[in-house]
């Protein structure tokens, strides 16, 4: 009915570094979402925080890291915003129709 839950898993790579993420987000009637993840990259791992509501095609969010691991406690986490738009392409609808004798 009004919420769904959005799990996600990432791996990035990049040749000197391997990160790996898992969130998951929960969404309430379109409109309303926020979440939990969980970051870990060299050593250190950090719990995004995010929350953020949509309009129409806008989305806009905020997520605050929270440090877990021995070097970030002493730490203040980041912030980070998210503003996203989606553009609707609508396609024209054409019938298919064949001028094949075998399509009859």
């Amino acid at each position: 009915p009004g919420f769904e839950l959005q799990p996600y898993a990432l791996i990035t790579f990049d040749r000197a570094s391997v990160q790996g993420n898992l969130d998951a987000i929960l969404t309430y009637n379109k409109k309303i979402w926020g979440g939990l993840g969980f970051r870990y990259q060299d050593g250190v791992a950090m719990i995004p925080v995010i929350v953020g509501f949509a309009i129409k095609s806008f989305r806009v969010g905020i997520s605050y890291d929270i440090g877990t691991s021995a070097s970030n406690l002493n730490r203040n986490g980041s912030i980070e915003v998210l503003i996203n738009y989606c553009f609707k392409i609508e396609t024209e609808k054409f019938r298919k129709s064949y001028k094949n004798t075998r399509f009859l």
